[in-house]
Protein backbone atom coordinates (compact mmCIF):
# COMPACT_ATOMS: atom_id res chain seq x y z
CA UNK A 1 0.00 0.00 0.00
CA UNK A 2 2.70 2.14 1.07
CA UNK A 3 5.01 1.61 -1.72
CA UNK A 4 8.90 2.08 -0.78
CA UNK A 5 8.10 4.93 1.83
CA UNK A 6 7.31 4.70 5.56
CA UNK A 7 3.48 5.23 7.15
CA UNK A 8 4.54 8.55 8.00
CA UNK A 9 6.44 9.36 4.66
CA UNK A 10 3.21 7.97 2.79
CA UNK A 11 1.03 10.46 5.27
CA UNK A 12 2.95 13.43 4.76
CA UNK A 13 2.38 13.06 0.52
CA UNK A 14 -1.24 12.56 1.34
CA UNK A 15 -1.97 15.58 3.20
CA UNK A 16 0.37 17.56 0.92
CA UNK A 17 -2.34 16.71 -1.75
CA UNK A 18 -4.91 18.59 -0.54
CA UNK A 19 -2.64 21.73 1.09
CA UNK A 20 0.23 22.69 -1.01
CA UNK A 21 1.26 26.56 -1.30
CA UNK A 22 4.82 27.30 -1.12
CA UNK A 23 4.73 30.68 -0.78
CA UNK A 24 3.00 33.34 1.91
CA UNK A 25 2.46 36.56 2.69
CA UNK A 26 2.42 38.55 5.65
CA UNK A 27 0.23 41.62 6.38
CA UNK A 28 1.12 44.70 6.26
CA UNK A 29 -0.35 46.79 9.35
CA UNK A 30 -0.31 50.65 6.75
CA UNK A 31 -3.49 51.38 9.17
CA UNK A 32 -1.90 51.48 12.79
CA UNK A 33 1.42 53.59 13.71
CA UNK A 34 4.59 52.28 12.15
CA UNK A 35 5.17 48.68 13.13
CA UNK A 36 8.64 48.93 12.77
CA UNK A 37 8.57 52.57 14.55
CA UNK A 38 10.79 51.60 17.81
CA UNK A 39 13.49 49.19 16.04
CA UNK A 40 14.18 52.14 13.13
CA UNK A 41 15.29 54.50 16.18
CA UNK A 42 18.36 51.90 16.88
CA UNK A 43 21.53 53.64 15.10
CA UNK A 44 22.45 51.98 12.00
CA UNK A 45 18.83 50.33 11.34
CA UNK A 46 17.34 50.67 7.81
CA UNK A 47 13.77 49.61 7.53
CA UNK A 48 14.48 50.28 3.52
CA UNK A 49 17.56 47.96 3.32
CA UNK A 50 15.31 45.00 5.42
CA UNK A 51 12.30 45.55 3.30
CA UNK A 52 14.49 44.65 0.11
CA UNK A 53 16.55 42.08 1.26
CA UNK A 54 16.69 38.33 0.41
CA UNK A 55 17.53 35.49 2.70
CA UNK A 56 17.79 31.73 2.39
CA UNK A 57 17.13 30.41 5.86
CA UNK A 58 18.97 26.99 5.33
CA UNK A 59 17.23 24.87 8.61
CA UNK A 60 13.50 25.33 9.58
CA UNK A 61 14.20 23.19 13.36
CA UNK A 62 14.95 24.30 16.52
CA UNK A 63 17.64 26.89 15.61
CA UNK A 64 16.56 27.99 11.83
CA UNK A 65 12.86 28.93 13.07
CA UNK A 66 13.93 31.19 15.60
CA UNK A 67 15.88 33.05 13.26
CA UNK A 68 13.47 32.86 10.92
CA UNK A 69 10.88 33.88 13.48
CA UNK A 70 13.03 36.69 14.39
CA UNK A 71 13.30 38.04 10.86
CA UNK A 72 9.95 38.22 9.59
CA UNK A 73 8.57 40.29 12.80
CA UNK A 74 11.75 42.56 11.73
CA UNK A 75 9.85 42.92 8.45
CA UNK A 76 12.45 41.27 6.20
CA UNK A 77 11.37 41.48 2.27
CA UNK A 78 11.11 37.16 1.30
CA UNK A 79 12.50 34.47 3.83
CA UNK A 80 13.32 31.86 1.40
CA UNK A 81 13.28 28.54 3.75
CA UNK A 82 14.34 25.14 3.04
CA UNK A 83 14.27 21.90 5.01
CA UNK A 84 13.49 18.64 4.37
CA UNK A 85 12.58 17.21 7.26
CA UNK A 86 8.83 16.34 8.75
CA UNK A 87 7.72 18.10 12.19
CA UNK A 88 7.61 15.51 14.98
CA UNK A 89 6.13 15.74 18.31
CA UNK A 90 9.65 16.12 20.12
CA UNK A 91 9.80 19.55 17.90
CA UNK A 92 6.71 20.64 19.98
CA UNK A 93 8.95 22.03 22.72
CA UNK A 94 11.23 24.18 21.05
CA UNK A 95 9.73 24.98 17.42
CA UNK A 96 7.14 27.43 15.90
CA UNK A 97 4.66 24.35 15.04
CA UNK A 98 1.51 22.96 16.05
CA UNK A 99 0.09 19.85 16.94
CA UNK A 100 -1.60 19.80 12.85
CA UNK A 101 1.72 20.32 11.98
CA UNK A 102 2.91 16.88 12.74
CA UNK A 103 4.65 14.73 10.08
CA UNK A 104 4.26 17.29 7.55
CA UNK A 105 7.18 19.10 6.32
CA UNK A 106 8.99 21.75 8.18
CA UNK A 107 9.60 24.62 5.86
CA UNK A 108 6.07 24.50 4.72
CA UNK A 109 4.17 24.50 8.05
CA UNK A 110 6.90 27.08 9.44
CA UNK A 111 6.11 29.51 6.23
CA UNK A 112 2.33 28.48 7.13
CA UNK A 113 2.61 29.89 10.76
CA UNK A 114 4.53 32.55 10.82
CA UNK A 115 2.50 34.34 8.26
CA UNK A 116 0.19 34.51 10.83
CA UNK A 117 3.30 36.23 13.15
CA UNK A 118 4.90 38.89 10.64
CA UNK A 119 2.58 42.79 10.01
CA UNK A 120 5.21 44.02 7.76
CA UNK A 121 4.24 42.61 4.59
CA UNK A 122 7.03 39.65 4.94
CA UNK A 123 6.71 36.99 1.77
CA UNK A 124 7.54 33.34 3.04
CA UNK A 125 8.58 30.56 0.22
CA UNK A 126 9.17 27.10 1.11
CA UNK A 127 11.53 24.72 0.12
CA UNK A 128 10.63 21.18 1.23
CA UNK A 129 14.05 19.65 0.29
CA UNK A 130 17.96 19.61 1.60
CA UNK A 131 19.69 22.48 0.34
CA UNK A 132 22.23 20.52 -1.84
CA UNK A 133 18.88 19.68 -3.77
CA UNK A 134 17.92 22.66 -4.66
CA UNK A 135 18.46 24.39 -8.10
CA UNK A 136 21.19 26.53 -7.12
CA UNK A 137 21.18 28.03 -10.43
CA UNK A 138 18.04 30.04 -9.95
CA UNK A 139 18.98 30.80 -6.29
CA UNK A 140 20.08 34.96 -5.87
CA UNK A 141 19.33 35.81 -2.11
CA UNK A 142 21.50 38.38 -0.48
CA UNK A 143 22.38 36.73 2.41
CA UNK A 144 22.44 33.05 3.59
CA UNK A 145 21.28 31.75 6.87
CA UNK A 146 22.56 28.08 8.00
CA UNK A 147 20.51 26.52 11.19
CA UNK A 148 20.69 22.78 10.39
CA UNK A 149 19.78 20.64 13.18
CA UNK A 150 22.79 18.11 13.01
CA UNK A 151 26.62 19.03 13.37
CA UNK A 152 28.01 17.32 10.65
CA UNK A 153 29.78 19.56 8.53
CA UNK A 154 28.16 18.30 5.17
CA UNK A 155 25.49 20.95 4.90
CA UNK A 156 27.44 24.14 5.99
CA UNK A 157 30.41 23.33 3.83
CA UNK A 158 28.11 22.78 1.14
CA UNK A 159 26.34 26.63 1.96
CA UNK A 160 30.00 27.84 2.92
CA UNK A 161 31.39 26.60 -0.60
CA UNK A 162 28.04 28.12 -2.60
CA UNK A 163 28.54 31.57 -0.60
CA UNK A 164 32.32 31.57 -0.93
CA UNK A 165 31.76 31.05 -4.87
CA UNK A 166 28.57 32.85 -5.49
CA UNK A 167 30.23 35.72 -3.14
CA UNK A 168 27.20 36.14 -1.09
CA UNK A 169 27.56 37.01 2.70
CA UNK A 170 26.41 33.51 5.00
CA UNK A 171 26.06 33.15 8.87
CA UNK A 172 26.52 30.16 10.13
CA UNK A 173 25.48 28.57 13.38
CA UNK A 174 25.69 25.34 15.36
CA UNK A 175 24.05 23.93 18.95
CA UNK A 176 26.81 21.84 21.10
CA UNK A 177 25.22 18.10 21.58
CA UNK A 178 24.79 18.50 25.91
CA UNK A 179 22.54 22.02 24.64
CA UNK A 180 24.93 24.08 26.87
CA UNK A 181 26.38 25.98 24.02
CA UNK A 182 27.14 26.99 20.22
CA UNK A 183 28.49 29.61 18.25
CA UNK A 184 27.76 31.55 15.14
CA UNK A 185 30.01 32.54 12.62
CA UNK A 186 29.72 35.40 9.84
CA UNK A 187 30.96 34.90 6.42
CA UNK A 188 31.62 37.70 4.77
CA UNK A 189 32.90 38.32 0.62
CA UNK A 190 36.83 38.44 0.92
CA UNK A 191 37.34 37.67 4.67
CA UNK A 192 37.54 34.10 6.16
CA UNK A 193 35.43 31.89 5.55
CA UNK A 194 33.40 28.88 7.57
CA UNK A 195 36.21 26.79 7.44
CA UNK A 196 38.59 29.21 8.45
CA UNK A 197 36.86 30.06 11.29
CA UNK A 198 35.60 26.57 12.64
CA UNK A 199 39.71 24.66 12.84
CA UNK A 200 39.82 22.47 15.78
CA UNK A 201 42.13 24.95 17.90
CA UNK A 202 39.03 26.95 18.36
CA UNK A 203 36.80 23.79 19.90
CA UNK A 204 39.90 22.28 21.80
CA UNK A 205 37.56 23.04 25.16
CA UNK A 206 34.19 22.64 23.91
CA UNK A 207 31.62 19.19 23.71
CA UNK A 208 31.98 17.13 20.28
CA UNK A 209 29.57 18.56 17.91
CA UNK A 210 29.70 15.83 15.66
CA UNK A 211 26.63 13.61 16.53
CA UNK A 212 23.40 13.97 15.22
CA UNK A 213 20.22 15.75 16.58
CA UNK A 214 17.36 13.14 16.88
CA UNK A 215 18.29 11.33 20.53
CA UNK A 216 20.00 14.10 21.65
CA UNK A 217 19.64 16.97 24.11
CA UNK A 218 17.55 19.88 22.97
CA UNK A 219 16.21 22.79 24.83
CA UNK A 220 14.47 26.63 23.76
CA UNK A 221 16.92 28.45 26.08
CA UNK A 222 20.51 28.11 24.11
CA UNK A 223 18.33 28.63 20.38
CA UNK A 224 17.08 31.89 21.74
CA UNK A 225 20.31 33.32 22.51
CA UNK A 226 22.01 31.95 19.34
CA UNK A 227 18.97 33.06 17.16
CA UNK A 228 19.55 36.88 18.86
CA UNK A 229 23.02 36.72 17.83
CA UNK A 230 22.78 35.29 14.31
CA UNK A 231 19.71 38.07 14.13
CA UNK A 232 22.25 40.60 15.04
CA UNK A 233 24.64 39.52 12.60
CA UNK A 234 21.97 39.32 9.86
CA UNK A 235 21.31 43.01 10.46
CA UNK A 236 25.07 44.19 10.49
CA UNK A 237 25.29 42.77 6.72
CA UNK A 238 21.98 44.02 5.37
CA UNK A 239 22.24 47.79 6.88
CA UNK A 240 25.22 48.92 8.86
CA UNK A 241 24.48 47.85 12.46
CA UNK A 242 28.32 47.94 14.05
CA UNK A 243 30.42 44.65 14.43
CA UNK A 244 33.42 43.83 14.99
CA UNK A 245 33.58 39.62 14.97
CA UNK A 246 33.04 36.98 12.69
CA UNK A 247 33.10 34.22 15.21
CA UNK A 248 30.75 34.12 18.71
CA UNK A 249 30.28 31.06 20.83
CA UNK A 250 28.86 30.62 24.55
CA UNK A 251 28.33 28.16 26.72
CA UNK A 252 24.91 28.90 29.31
CA UNK A 253 26.53 26.81 32.63
CA UNK A 254 30.39 28.25 31.78
CA UNK A 255 30.47 31.95 32.15
CA UNK A 256 34.25 32.18 31.55
CA UNK A 257 33.93 30.26 28.26
CA UNK A 258 33.21 31.89 24.69
CA UNK A 259 32.76 35.76 24.01
CA UNK A 260 33.29 37.26 20.69
CA UNK A 261 36.74 37.04 18.55
CA UNK A 262 38.01 37.85 14.64
CA UNK A 263 39.58 35.24 13.22
CA UNK A 264 41.66 35.75 9.68
CA UNK A 265 41.83 33.75 6.62
CA UNK A 266 44.13 30.62 7.02
CA UNK A 267 46.04 30.17 4.02
CA UNK A 268 45.86 26.40 4.33
CA UNK A 269 41.79 26.72 4.29
CA UNK A 270 41.06 24.46 1.42
CA UNK A 271 37.88 26.54 0.39
CA UNK A 272 39.01 29.41 0.05
CA UNK A 273 43.06 30.32 0.68
CA UNK A 274 43.00 30.84 -3.18
CA UNK A 275 41.08 33.39 -3.08
CA UNK A 276 43.24 35.41 -0.95
CA UNK A 277 45.84 34.73 -3.23
CA UNK A 278 47.53 32.38 -0.12
CA UNK A 279 47.78 29.06 -2.23
CA UNK A 280 49.54 28.23 -5.59
CA UNK A 281 47.10 27.14 -7.96
CA UNK A 282 47.97 23.88 -8.10
CA UNK A 283 47.77 23.43 -4.48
Amino acid sequence: MFGDCSLTDWFARFLTRFEHEPTWRCRHLQSLASVSDRQERIAGWDQTRMRAASVLFVGAGGLGSEVVAGAVQKGLGTALVCDQDLVEPTNLNRCYFFARDLYRNKAESLCRNLSQRGFLGTTLHAYPCRFQDLDHSNLQPDLIVCGVDNQFPETRLAIAGFAHERGIPAVLMGVTTDADGGYVTVQSPGSACWACVMRPDLHSDSPPTSIRCPGTPASIDILKVLAGVALYAMDSLIMRRPRDWNYWSVSLARGGFGGSMSVSPRFECPLCGHAHGLLPEDA
